[in-house]
């Protein structure tokens, strides 16, 4: 716990935060695979949060404790909300959409659907990019998930990444 010197308000920090600099306040971890299909298994945990694709080829996340709600005055339910940036290379461009789920005291460490639009099951490659901002956190995560083509190999799989960048306000 830490007190805030401006406001005199009491918080928490990570403990993994106390020894950053304030100038490092960022963590990144990654999960990359070659798979015929996405390997639910396969998940990237980030502070917080988890991040997987699941057999069905969708983006899905939870959250790792249930801390959350103790620090939004004990809430028993709270919408999440987030951006979403999409591309493939059948259409050339991205496409930006918004995106919210809700956690419950009771579902927060069951995968929950982060994004319903299926990875394309052809040989597209794609790109996904969310911006996650959880309710007083202080935490802006950027995940991205990708799904390319990798015939290097000699074999048709796909080479999945799972990439989450978590960043903090510190205020020591």
């Amino acid at each position: 716990m830490h007190s805030d010197k401006t406001s005199g308000k009491i918080d928490y920090i990570l403990i993994s935060d106390i020894f950053k600099a304030p100038n490092n306040n960022s963590d990144v971890k990654r999960k990359i695979y070659l798979a015929d299909t996405p390997v639910t298994a396969n998940e990237c945990t980030c502070s917080d949060l988890t991040f997987r694709i699941n057999n069905n080829n969708t983006a899905e996340f939870k959250l790792n404790s249930n801390t959350i709600f103790t620090t939004n005055n004990n809430a028993t339910q709270f919408v999440m909300g987030y951006g979403i940036k999409r591309w493939s290379n059948n259409s050339p461009e991205y496409t930006y959409q918004n995106g919210s789920t809700t956690f419950t005291s009771t579902n927060y460490n069951t995968f929950q659907t982060l994004d319903a639009t299926l990875f394309p099951s052809s040989t597209d490659n794609t790109i996904r990019i969310y911006t996650i901002v959880p309710p007083n956190q202080k935490t802006l995560y950027r995940v991205t998930l990708t799904k390319n083509t990798n015939n290097d190999s000699g074999t048709n799989k796909y080479l999945y990444g799972i990439i989450c960048e978590r960043f903090s306000m510190q205020s020591l």
